[in-house]
């Protein structure tokens, strides 16, 4: 996998205002500005600036922000466009944002995909949400397919998608004396089993061989964060429980506590338990639904049952404080919708304490089978270098060996008072993806064990004004969600709703760099190596 960047060697957190300091000194008169608000730091630059600065802060070793977090831009209507660009150093644990100001007509900047990779798809999905052309972009070409002819979203794009010319066209290999084959293309989706949804995976084949490969998103986008600006600030809590429907209550707490932070409220010690309770739950439930399935999808079908069998139970936890197994809308900015009821704490102890009971089989049935082994080991590696580069998180790059894990990195809530470890792999591949994955529910278990038993007592909810308006300003609030990085960036004009509200999801930066992993690959490894990404397609589309 070659030499891990220096991200992944040392963990030297830094106070915000001292990083602020040095990008302030690394960057000298490319900053128009540089200041710290929320403790992130954020930074105004000229777009003839832009990629310059970007540069010095992925390449400078004092500032290694070599962490691709998202791009994005706010409308400022007659004001013009503002552009975004969060990158993070993993090595001293802060958070930057880059200040672009582009004018009303024909904004336009440097694309940044010369520096981070991982700039592509937010690039497009930026053109494609605001029309901000990125001058030197490879492909800057609708990124979501429009499947509503005559609807609010037609654009008049093919209804089938277009197969890329990068694709379809055929090498020349007559100079290196090669033998040339016909090359193949395949659609493989959007309603397949292995892509976990209607996501649809163009790729070119050479023989059995995978030459290419494009992922075509877009079959399932419902436009949240367009939706949460018509909706106050509690009313927002439902729709972002739905993006990744594996992980509602995770989704829920980073909004809640962006609110809070910029309102200054205080959240009771007993919410900030229940929440942790309930988040690890959630955590728990999603990764044995992925448990499961990656089983099945390479061929075990007993695997799926057991992880029904201990997942029923926790689930039953959930319903019993929020009525809902699915979508629980039950954060609130300040704590919570309701205490939890009588009986919870003995259910959620039995849910966990039994999953850590069976975990065992779990790991006896997949990872120490011989066919689950030839057909996941060495399969679908990623490159340590590659995934930061590109922005993932979570167990993907965990089992790069990256030990990034938001939950100790930049704790919140009372993270920081338990006692949990984080699984790394070593090769990247699929069977390491699967194995941190597992490893993650054991202490996950752990997380709600302690914060069963020191679960204080007192008010599950604060003091909050019955009205949420929101002062004027901008804050990132991330999280680590079962799948990775999830991050609201929120906007606030003084009013009950959001002014713009860029969400961040970990599977559209993490399916991102699929092409890369599928390159090379028999077909057949396809199933193991998307299988392995736990990716939730409405998590990619938003």
């Amino acid at each position: 996998m070659g030499t891990p960047p220096r991200s992944l060697r040392s963990s030297e957190r830094v106070d915000p205002e001292e990083f602020s300091r040095r990008v302030a000194g690394k960057l000298g008169d490319a900053a128009d500005s540089v200041d710290v608000r929320n403790g992130t730091i954020h930074v105004s630059v000229s777009a003839p600036a832009v990629l310059g600065a970007v540069r010095t802060l992925k390449d400078e070793p004092e500032l290694d922000c070599a962490y691709f977090t998202f791009l994005s831009a706010i409308d400022w209507e007659a004001d013009g466009f503002e552009v975004l660009v969060a990158l993070a150093s993993l090595t001293y644990g802060n958070t930057v944002v880059i200040h672009v100001r582009l004018p009303a007509e024909r904004p336009s900047m440097a694309s940044l995909t010369a520096v981070f990779g991982g700039a592509n798809w937010h690039e497009r999905e930026c053109a494609e949400m605001f029309g901000i052309t990125f001058d030197g972009h490879p492909n800057l070409v609708k990124l979501r397919k429009r499947l509503q002819p005559g609807g609010p979203c037609d654009e008049g794009a093919d209804l089938m998608g277009t197969v890329p010319e990068d694709l379809t066209r055929v090498p020349d290999l007559s100079s290196t004396g090669g033998l040339h084959t016909e090359e193949m293309v395949l659609n493989v989706g959007p309603q397949h089993p292995a892509t976990h949804g209607v996501l649809r995976v163009l790729v070119s084949v050479d023989g059995e061989r995978i030459v290419r490969a494009e992922p075509v998103i877009g079959y399932m986008h419902r436009g949240h964060e367009k939706l949460v600006e018509q909706r106050d600030f509690r009313q927002i809590t439902n729709l972002l429980s739905r993006m990744d429907w594996l992980s509602g209550i995770n989704n829920e707490i980073p909004a809640s506590l962006a609110v809070e932070r910029l309102l200054g409220l205080e959240v009771p010690r007993r919410a900030q338990y229940l929440r942790v309770i309930l988040a690890e739950l959630n955590r728990i439930t999603n990764h044995l639904m992925f448990t499961g399935s990656f089983g099945l999808e390479l061929g075990a079908t007993t695997p799926v049952m057991y992880a029904f069998r201990e997942r029923e139970l926790i689930q039953e936890a959930l319903e019993l404080v929020t009525g809902g197994r699915m979508h629980f809308g039950f954060i609130r900015p300040g704590g919570l919708k309701e205490d939890v009821p009588r009986g919870f704490v003995e259910l959620a102890r039995r849910g966990v304490r039994q999953l850590v009971a069976k975990i065992p089989d779990y790991e006896d049935l997949l990872m120490g089978n011989e066919i689950f082994k030839q057909r996941t080991v060495g399969v679908g590696r990623l490159d340590a270098a590659l995934a930061l580069d590109h922005g993932v998180s979570g167990p993907i790059l965990r089992a790069c060996g990256i030990p990034y894990d938001i939950r100790k990195a930049d704790p919140y809530l009372v993270y920081d008072e338990f006692d949990f470890d984080t699984p790394l792999g070593a090769q990247g591949d699929s069977f390491d993806r699967f194995w941190v994955l597992v490893q993650e529910m054991k202490e996950s278990a752990r997380i709600v064990e302690q914060a069963l038993d020191g679960l204080p007592e007192g008010s599950h909810i604060g003091a909050v004004p019955k009205r949420l308006t929101l002062p004027q300003g901008q804050i990132y609030c991330h999280a680590e969600n079962p799948l990775g990085e999830l991050g609201y960036y929120l906007v606030a004009d003084g009013g009950n709703k959001p002014y713009r509200m860029k969400i961040r999801t970990p599977s559209f930066s993490n399916i991102s760099v699929a092409a890369h992993m599928l390159r090379g690959a028999f077909v057949p490894d396809m199933i193991a190596i998307l299988g392995s990404m736990f990716f939730v397609v409405g998590d990619i589309d938003r």
